[in-house]
């Protein structure tokens, strides 16, 4: 083949040696030694851009099924790569196959794994040359070391891991038995076997001993993106039931009886396990759904169909969201192209690890904030549709919306068409419950939220509902209304605003809002994130609010700056909109742009 012009893709943002995340404007450099192309190829990495050197190019796509093109290829840091050769020389399929991920992990598992490995180099440190240096010192080494250690600490897993075949087939009307391998301080199944090892080792444990006429009906799998951590015949054991954060569990079921599992291995661990039945258990992907606990029962809805998924996707992943339970003050959104990936509860103690993990999906993205009042509860989740299409449809997207009890309304997504109905697709009780969502990897695969897991035990309906009519528009402007997402809020009674700046963006916009009334009660709109808050200003209710507007380009027009102290404008008075503190705001957007219209008429 010739490769003039020849394209790859970068399939994953993590290196295929430290495992740790590549940063933009990092040294890269891809491994092209099994093509037609030359050995390896440097390049500072940009998400979602692309990369041309001489007759290759290289799309820096990072996800494992939407890639612009065929075949992906392995990245490393470029200091990882050199430091590994200079070492150990040339690098094995064996060594990057075993630390591939199936999914992107959550951003918070490098500062656990980066806390790991640090604590033990510091305590390394203590002893030899270095002990002399100062504690400030040697932290300051260990630091320089974390990918090193990390490198090194994987070679030898490697090499001195025991020869095991690709596919094992365990009989479970025999016993069993788990060999065990400890990677930076988490524990992976390392092999499978009817019969124990020979030779005493502490690392193999008697999982499975069956009872004369014993049929297995269930397996639970505990997997993280690295492969499986444990494996429970028949039951979860009672110390399963507090599981690791960035852990799974997955449950194999047959009514008539597993007889049969087979165990796919990648050279280090066991990557993942297959009822023995199905034609494709070779493949050794892991058939969904997966839940963050163990012996979850919920049935999963699709949002698209409006109906019960009884087969949901090869893979899929939920994690829930917390709903009215204590001392949550709001919930997070994550929307890329008007389709929510991320949505999570917001807790006053929380870490904002919400905003790296969405990042690491995609860094175009628009947020959303919905504050939840004291006394306030989510009380149902719909969808708008499109009446234009049929529910049958299943690919024509729907949008998420949040209802709470005082009538607060959340538009997740843009609204559908000025022709669209609202249909309730759960009911939430006052107490608090916990509602699944599925996890998004990549948003070059097109993924969203689009499978949402209930309780079985708690009915679920399909009929229309009706919500306030204050938190849908008056009507939808026909130039921007198709296109920009949509929140309001009313105006009597603030107290103070907390305006959002949106600090990625070359314009640095005011994107958006949150508003104190005095009653205690808030209100959001625009975008909103916590970490690019301004200073909250108090108001003046006999002084209007100003919003200034700026221009990208033709048409496409954001808000540049907001004056809450009344000062009177003087500068370009006609790009400057007076706002009383009356009637209802309306604030139309998109990641870059703002459109800003002022109801004058007093809400409903």
């Amino acid at each position: 083949m010739d490769v003039h012009g020849q394209p790859f893709c970068v399939s994953s943002a993590l290196c295929r040696l430290c495992q740790f995340w590549f940063r933009d404007g990092e040294s890269v450099t891809a491994d092209l030694r099994d093509t037609k192309a030359r050995n390896l190829v440097s390049f500072p990495f940009a998400q979602n851009g692309t990369h041309v050197d001489g007759h290759v190019t290289i799309h820096i796509a990072c996800t494992k099924r939407g890639c612009w093109c065929q075949p992906g290829i392995l990245c490393f840091h470029t200091s990882c790569y050199a430091f590994y050769s200079a070492k150990f020389g040339q690098t094995s399929h064996l060594l990057v196959d075993s630390m591939y991920s199936d999914y992107t992990p959550a951003f918070s598992l490098q500062r656990k794994r980066t806390a790991y490995i640090l604590n033990l180099l510091e305590r390394r440190t203590t002893s030899g040359a270095l002990a002399t240096l100062p504690p400030e010192l040697r932290r300051l080494v260990a630091r320089d070391l974390v990918r090193e250690y990390a490198v090194v600490n994987l070679h030898h897993l490697v090499h001195t891991a025991p020869t095991v075949p690709n596919t094992v087939t365990i009989d479970l009307e025999q016993d069993v038995y788990a060999s065990y391998v400890r990677i930076e301080g988490s524990t992976y199944v390392q092999s499978l076997h009817n019969k124990a090892p020979q030779g005493a080792r502490l690392d193999c444990k008697h999982i499975h001993s069956p009872h004369p006429g014993q049929i297995v009906r269930k397996i639970f799998l505990e997997y993280d993106h690295l492969g499986i951590r444990g494996v429970h015949v028949c039951a979860p054991r009672s110390d399963s039931q507090q599981t690791a954060d960035n852990v799974w569990w997955v449950e194999l079921r047959r009514q008539q009886g597993l007889r049969h599992i087979l165990a796919v291995s990648d050279g280090l661990k066991v990557r993942g396990i297959m009822d023995g039945m199905e034609q494709d258990a070779t493949d050794g992907s892991i058939r969904g759904p997966a839940w963050p606990e163990p012996a979850t029962e919920c049935k999963v809805i699709d949002l698209e169909g409006l109906k019960i998924s009884t087969f949901p996707p090869r893979g899929l992943r939920m994690s829930h969201v917390e709903f009215n339970a204590p001392h949550v003050q709001g919930y997070f959104i994550a929307i890329f192209r008007r389709q929510v990936i991320k949505l999570q509860a917001h807790r006053q103690t929380a870490s904002r690890h919400f905003y790296h993990d969405a990042d690491i999906i995609c860094k175009d993205l628009t947020w959303i904030y919905m504050p939840v009042d004291p006394g306030e509860y989510v009380k149902e989740i719909g969808i708008l549709r499109c009446t234009l299409r049929p529910p049958s449809q299943l690919h024509w997207p729907t949008t998420l919306m949040l209802v709470t009890n005082r009538g607060r309304a959340s538009i997740l997504g843009k609204i559908p068409s000025p022709r669209h109905t609202y249909s309730r697709v759960h009911e939430i009780g006052t107490s608090p419950s916990k509602v699944y969502v599925n996890e998004v990897d990549s948003v070059r695969d097109g993924q969203r939220v689009r499978y949402v897991g209930v309780q079985a035990t708690i009915p679920s309906c399909w009929e229309k509902s009706t919500n306030s009519k204050f938190w849908m528009p008056n009507s939808i402007p026909h130039r921007f209304g198709q296109t920009h997402l949509y929140s309001c809020c009313r105006l009597e009674n603030v107290a103070a605003v907390t305006p959002c700046r949106g600090k990625r963006l070359r314009h640095q916009p005011i994107i958006g809002m949150l508003l104190q009334y005095h009653d205690g009660t808030r209100a959001c709109v625009g975008q909103y994130r916590l970490d690019w808050t301004l200073d909250t200003v108090a108001i003046r209710p006999e002084l209007p609010m100003w919003l200034r507007q700026g221009e990208i380009e033709r048409d496409k027009k954001y808000v540049s700056e907001v004056r809450l102290n009344g000062r009177q404008v003087v500068d370009g008075a006609q790009s400057w909109q007076e706002i009383p503190w009356h009637g209802k705001l309306e604030w139309w957007y998109l990641r870059q742009e703002a459109r800003v219209i002022h109801v004058a008429s007093e809400p409903e």
